[in-house]
């Protein structure tokens, strides 16, 4: 499936685009990836929780993130999102 995006003029491939669904019920990641397969999204990963999430973002290249607001386990889904955009600390 192709998209246009707001200026009419660059086209958006869905195939090409990697999404992360981060949800700690099943049933949900289940729900929003059959959604996005059926969008021809090209590859749909999934995370439990934002522990999970947070590692795959830092090892594969992610076009987009759908996450869960409330997360169990210390970190919502917000704050998980927030720290994944802050710098790296460099190990000494």
């Amino acid at each position: 499936m192709v998209a246009l995006t707001n200026d009419n003029q660059k086209q958006v491939n869905f195939c090409d685009l990697t999404l992360l669904i981060v949800d700690d019920n099943q049933h949900m990641r289940q729900l929003i990836g059959h959604m996005l397969r059926a969008f021809e999204v090209g590859n749909v990963l999934a995370s439990t929780s934002a522990n999970e999430a947070f590692d795959e973002i830092r090892q594969t290249h992610i076009d987009c993130v759908i996450v869960d607001w409330l997360m169990p386990g210390g970190m919502s889904g917000i704050e998980r999102a927030h720290a994944a955009h802050q710098p790296q600390k460099s190990e000494a």
